[in-house]
């Protein structure tokens, strides 16, 4: 699980939605993504990094650069301005097993609700739960 931060912005609607498809966007060839949720100044995403094609295996680090950059350049080409975005880093948690990603998976979907932008997490239409909106791959594979 992973969560990175927004620098002094609040994300717009389609800045939401932007940051949630550009997380879909390499699911199955550089990670399995089981949930996200783009709030206005976070976001949380759950995924596995897959093998690349030389053995080698994708790096959290490296994932997250590459979205939070390419969201960072998208978002402040549409404001017409330059500068951060996201804050520097982000924090990581280790799912070791199907019960943690159960609870994980239920804390990014429940994000919404508790952040009082909805009274029903299934309304907030800045996230994506591979369970629950496709793509389920009928188990938890960690």
């Amino acid at each position: 699980m992973l969560t990175f931060r927004a620098a002094g912005v609040v994300l717009s609607p389609d800045e939401r939605r932007l940051v949630v498809e550009a997380l879909r966007h390499f699911d199955g060839e550089r990670y399995v993504l089981y949930a996200v949720v783009c709030m206005p100044d976070h976001v949380h995403a759950i995924l596995t990094p897959q093998v690349k094609p030389d053995g080698s295996t994708w790096l959290l680090g490296k994932l997250v650069q590459g979205v939070k950059g390419y969201c960072a350049h998208r978002i402040n080409a549409r404001r017409g301005r330059k500068g951060s975005v996201w804050q520097e880093g982000y924090f990581d948690h280790v799912v070791r097993c199907e019960r943690d990603l159960e609870e994980k998976i239920r804390y990014v979907w429940e994000n919404p609700l508790r952040a009082r932008l909805v009274e029903d997490p299934a309304d907030y239409p800045f996230s994506w739960n591979r369970f629950l909106h496709g793509d389920d791959c009928g188990s938890y594979p960690l």
